[in-house]
């Protein structure tokens, strides 16, 4: 449902929903359990990108991080969290970390590229996100 409403930028509803789903899942699964990263990075990344609350988003997304670093095999989720918490970042004027995040992200994205993923799209957001930190400096190749 979170994602319904976020298709239709219903973004607070979307917020909530996000929310709901993280509280359920960790409840029933466990706090690190399948999922509760993903979900927890996708209410991070509504709060920050769409509703216009990096620092709130900031301690969701480093959960999200965390939780996922525990799954190797989430390489693309993996990649997908550190580009939120980098954009929380940058919103916040947290330039350096920020950096160091997007650059990380894209490693991992180019990383599930190289195993046959097909994220172009996703990787140019990311790299347009990292070019949007300073207007000097670019992504690297």
């Amino acid at each position: 449902l979170a994602w319904v409403y976020g298709r239709l930028e219903r973004w607070e509803e979307a917020a909530a929903n996000y929310q709901a789903a993280e509280l359920a899942h960790r409840r029933v699964i466990g706090p690190k359990g399948p999922g509760v990263g993903g979900l927890m990075n996708n209410w991070g990344w509504v709060l920050s990108d769409h509703l216009g609350k990096p620092a709130e988003a900031e301690p969701l997304l480093r959960r999200a991080v965390a939780i996922l670093d525990t799954d190797e095999a989430a390489t693309v989720w993996r990649g997908r969290s550190r580009a939120s918490l980098a954009n929380s970042l940058r919103d916040q004027g947290k330039d350096e970390e920020a950096r160091r995040f997007y650059l990380s992200a894209l490693e991992l994205l180019r990383s599930a590229e190289s195993e046959g993923e097909d994220l172009s799209e996703e990787r140019a957001e990311v790299e347009a996100d990292f070019a949007r930190l300073s207007s000097t400096e670019a992504p690297p190749p």
